[in-house]
């Protein structure tokens, strides 16, 4: 029964921040975007019903991988025919000016931060936009992260197949997802590879096995570059690394020290070359006023609650999800109190995009739902058969694991390719399991 009402609540989530993106960004009145927003709740409602029909679910067409990859090609496309179409200059949306702006003055030789664009981000997103930039346009990024998240979803595996095309298929008819396409923000982008990055090292911790000292390097290499796009990434990273220490304490501090020393190294030299226009308009003065310090001191400290109770990468995918949606729901009663509704809902006062942030970690936490194998509370593993009986067996201890370092190798080969050694997600119990 919990486990329906966390998956009532992820829904919720994602309910509430597409009908939000329809009220605020439906071209009409606001009792007319009022009640598209209440049509779109409702017929969401019918279409997850239909969803979760036992014959639509066991339906065997309906559970074909080739039947996915037609779709996700089908999205892939039809969001880059809405890029092409809709151009820039239609928008106040400044995301994708702001990361030409950054290239453009760094390649001139002149301080990245601090011109007309005012750009937030840390280096790391601009390094990561730099194939688009080089290619000329930026939005690509989000057609390129509606493909990535749709192969992640297609990796997972899972009893029912079912939930992987339910996914795919939300995911791609979300409102929020062809805003963001459409107006070229990064947000999306910068989502999805936060949410590969999780379910990356995730997928390892849920072994409770310690892992090798070359994995934890990559680890915190990659993290540390992530870390460097935008502060939202520490909503992941703070859990994983609290993760990493339950099960391995010296290899769990090696990972927080390699990843903060890479994030650093990200932002340092533009702090020797910028000083004062660095601290005054780069990315620690934007993204430092967003909430006040007692929020964020809040938020910190339930990301470290969520990292020492998390269990899964199901469990740490929904308590994001859910944490972010806290986060910018916060933000938007800060500015309503501060500068009314009107300007706050209305006018350009409050950026509804934020609340896109949310919806990555819970489609994947929903999708890993329809795993085969879970863990109760008391960390046995149970599994259903074929035939939907339950065998239950003791999830290892801290005194039954061992060291991993010779898979090291086979770490990102496992990314991409299936049957790795740990492709069935597992986790019953709370949403921190």
């Amino acid at each position: 029964m919990r486990a329906v009402h966390e998956r009532l609540i992820l829904w919720g989530v994602y309910g509430v921040v597409n009908a939000w993106f329809v009220f605020k960004y439906f071209p009409a009145e606001p009792l007319v975007s009022l009640f598209g927003a209440g049509l779109y709740l409702l017929a969401l409602s019918g279409i997850l019903v239909f969803f979760h029909h036992p014959l639509v679910t066991t339906w065997a067409p309906l559970r074909s991988k080739r039947l996915f990859m037609v779709i996700l090609i089908t999205g892939v496309v039809f969001s880059a025919i809405l890029l092409t179409l809709f151009q820039p200059e239609w928008t106040t949306v400044n995301r994708a000016r702001a990361v030409d702006e950054w290239w453009s003055r760094l390649l001139d030789g002149t301080f990245p931060w601090g011109g007309v664009e005012k750009p937030s981000g840390f280096p790391g997103l601009f390094i990561l936009a730099g194939l688009f930039y080089a290619i000329g346009e930026v939005g690509w990024m989000q057609v390129f992260a509606v493909g990535l998240f749709g192969l992640l979803i297609g990796r997972l595996g899972c009893a029912n197949c079912f939930a992987r095309t339910r996914t795919l298929l939300l995911f791609l008819a979300a409102p929020a997802t062809a805003y963001e396409v459409l107006v070229r923000s990064d947000l999306l982008f910068n989502l999805v590879l936060l949410v590969l990055y999780g379910w990356w090292v995730g997928r390892r911790l849920e072994t409770w096995e310690p892992p090798g000292w070359r994995r934890v390097l990559l680890w915190g290499g990659v993290g540390g570059v992530l870390l460097s796009t935008r502060a939202i990434a520490l909503f992941l990273l703070i859990p994983l690394v609290f993760w990493s220490l339950r099960i391995h304490l010296t290899r769990g501090t090696a990972f927080g020290v390699t990843l903060v020393t890479t994030f650093l190294a990200t932002w340092l030299p533009f702090w020797v070359w910028g000083g004062e226009t660095f601290w005054k308009a780069g990315p620690f003065a934007v993204q430092g006023g967003y909430l006040p310090a007692v929020a964020l001191v809040l938020l910190g400290v339930l990301n470290i609650f969520i990292g020492s109770r998390v269990q899964t990468v199901r469990g740490l995918m929904g308590s994001i999800s859910v944490l972010l949606f806290i986060a910018v729901t916060s933000r938007l009663v800060m500015r309503l109190v501060t500068i009314g509704w009107e300007e706050a809902v209305y006018g350009n006062g409050f950026d509804f995009a934020y609340y896109a942030m949310a919806l990555p970690p819970a489609l994947l936490a929903l999708t890993l739902f329809a795993s085969p194998d879970s863990h109760d509370t008391n960390g046995h593993v149970s599994h259903q058969d074929g035939n939907g009986n339950e065998h239950n067996n003791h999830a290892p201890d801290r005194g039954e694991r061992s060291d991993s370092s010779a898979g090291d190798r086979d770490d990102l080969r496992e990314l991409f390719t299936r049957g790795g050694a740990h492709s069935h997600e597992k986790g019953e119990g709370g949403i921190l399991r």
